[in-house]
């Protein structure tokens, strides 16, 4: 039977499988000049889907240590304030977010993804073996 002109037909099977397809491939190509962080080492390349989520969450474990002052600030002002705290520590938010984001960044975790694979791809698990940025 025929859908009308004016109805789409129904490709939903089509488009499950080739889904399916794009799950299975979790890999990044050696083929591509870069991946999403920006990276163009092979390192940064052959990074699992699985993998890289590791490393973003190392990269932001890391950040937080990194802004530990900052962060230590931004608590003291909002301590013992409710409504106030959007104007009187606006200037304590905005320096933590700003240190977040210098240790977040796609170059950042490009380099993780570069020095990661030079150390023979560690287990992200084991904290220690990671190298440090």
């Amino acid at each position: 039977r025929l859908a009308p002109a004016n109805q789409q037909p129904d490709n939903s099977a089509a488009r499950t499988h080739h889904s399916k397809e794009a799950t299975a491939m979790s890999w990044v190509s050696p083929l591509n000049s870069k991946d999403k962080a920006g990276g163009t080492g092979l390192g940064a390349q052959l990074v699992s889907k699985l993998e890289e989520e590791g490393m973003i969450t190392l990269m932001k474990e890391r950040a937080l240590g990194h802004c530990k002052q900052e962060q230590k600030d931004y608590y003291e002002c909002v301590k013992g304030r409710l409504v106030s705290v959007a104007w009187a520590c606006r200037g304590q938010a905005a320096g933590m977010s700003d240190c977040l984001s210098l240790h977040t960044s796609d170059e950042v975790l490009a380099d993780l993804k570069q020095r990661w694979a030079a150390a023979g791809k560690p287990s992200i698990k084991d904290r220690t073996k990671i190298p440090d940025f």
